[in-house]
């Protein structure tokens, strides 16, 4: 059996709004796995609206599955593989994520 996340939000400009929806390019085989990264996900993206700049280091401890990368010098999302190791993973839908993250 296998495991993806699909995400679900809402992007726009100032002429309207558009509802999106992105199934994450990782498959899992671990179902503890996915839901540890699927509540990295949400951890990632409450600490995001608090912050709401990508671009500046914020100080203080961050939770589970928010890293700042050096390289790119941004916050970005640390997601698990079945084995439990993080790999970074770049949230497109940052900014305009509905509370509406899934298991698929």
């Amino acid at each position: 059996m296998h495991y993806t996340i699909e995400v679900n939000y809402q992007t726009g400009n100032s002429f309207g709004t558009e509802e999106c929806t992105e199934i994450l390019d990782r498959v899992w085989h671990n179902l503890e796995m996915c839901e540890k990264s699927l509540e990295r996900i949400n951890n990632h993206y409450k600490y995001y609206e608090k912050h709401s700049d990508m671009w500046s280091n914020p100080k203080g401890k961050k939770p589970e599955g928010v890293v700042w990368d050096d390289k790119y010098r941004m916050i970005m999302l640390e997601l698990l593989d079945d084995d439990g190791k993080p790999f970074l993973y770049h949230p497109d839908w940052c900014g305009y994520l509905k509370v509406c993250i899934m298991l698929r």
